[in-house]
């Protein structure tokens, strides 16, 4: 018969919970520097932006500036003791299959390109970390 050594093993495993009691230890953490709260941001209330393209919209006079219409919202923010900070808008949604400047419809061979001025506003997919 042979006899194994459980010591090893045991010393082994007691190696192993140090690391993962480590976290629970409470203590204080030294901070220098400015640390800034972003404000909260509501887009047009909350409300749900629409834009009406007309009682009759053509697929065949779609060319991409014949129903071109403005999209009122507003964006209003928390002050903040900061002052000024920079807002960044991002689009998101699936880009259409066929142009990926275009925000995806519930119609296969509809899309929709949104603009902020001349430039495309692309869609970014559910990414938010991009």
């Amino acid at each position: 018969m042979k006899i194994i050594s459980l010591l090893p093993i045991v010393f082994s495993i007691g190696l192993l919970i140090p690391p993962l009691t480590a976290a629970a230890i409470e203590g204080d953490i030294a901070f220098e520097g400015d640390l800034y709260s972003l404000p909260q941001c509501t887009i047009s209330e909350g409300a749900r932006v629409e834009v009406n393209f007309g009682d009759s919209v053509s697929i065949r006079k779609i060319d991409g500036s014949q129903y071109r219409t403005a999209m009122n919202y507003q964006i209003d923010c928390e002050e903040t003791s900061k002052g000024e900070l920079a807002l960044t808008l991002s689009l998101i949604g699936e880009a259409a299959t066929f142009d990926g400047d275009a925000l995806r419809s519930d119609r296969q061979s509809l899309g929709i390109k949104i603009y902020r001025g001349n430039t495309v506003f692309k869609p970014r997919g559910d990414n938010r970390d991009k």
